[in-house]
């Protein structure tokens, strides 16, 4: 059983001493390593914006009720938005998001964005709806609209990713943006 103890403590110590090493050697290779560049998305995306009215007109706890902005988006499409919105997942940035595509075939698609401590970076929205659509045998290529809805004023902001993604994978498809409020 002594030698049995010892081969334990022999164990420990090589397994220190190899993280050791290692966290040694990241820390040379990031000192010596070159600065990092991010890479600059070369994707122009234009899209229109709705103007809903001016801000100097808005008044202190008056709500502003406006109706969706690009005008066509059916109760189906909204009702899939809440639900989706209402299973995302955004405990850390608190701006839950939601994304629902239609189908070249008609079906509709939604999902809402997943925060994780533990994997970085956050799932988006339109990134969950995909592995949807690719999961019932959907043709990416040929989806036609993409709607999403977001916070309004929250500290992440979807949409830019969103409109670039959507036209990265179906460059036919229309690009809707919703805001809604959170509690």
């Amino acid at each position: 059983m002594k030698k049995c103890d010892l081969m334990v403590d022999v164990g420990r110590r090589q397994f220190l001493r190899g993280g050791l090493i290692a966290t040694a050697a990241t820390t040379v290779a990031g000192l010596a390593g070159s600065q990092a560049k991010a890479a600059t998305n070369s994707a122009l995306v234009n899209y229109p914006t709705t103007k809903l009215g001016n801000v100097g007109k808005l008044k202190l706890n008056d709500p502003l009720s406006v109706t969706y902005p690009d005008g066509d988006a059916p109760g189906d499409v909204a009702s899939a938005l809440l639900d989706a919105g209402r299973r995302a997942h955004a405990p850390y940035s608190g701006a839950p998001s939601a994304v629902v595509l239609r189908t070249s075939d008609g079906r509709l698609v939604a999902a809402g964005c997943v925060e994780s401590v533990a994997f970085n970076p956050t799932t988006t929205a339109l990134q969950a709806a995909l592995v949807e659509a690719v999961a019932i045998g959907a043709d990416l290529a040929a989806i036609s609209d993409g709607w999403l809805a977001a916070s309004h004023g929250g500290p992440v902001d979807p949409e830019p990713g969103f409109r670039s993604l959507l036209t990265a994978v179906a460059a036919g498809a229309r690009a809707h943006a919703l805001r809604w409020r959170t509690r």
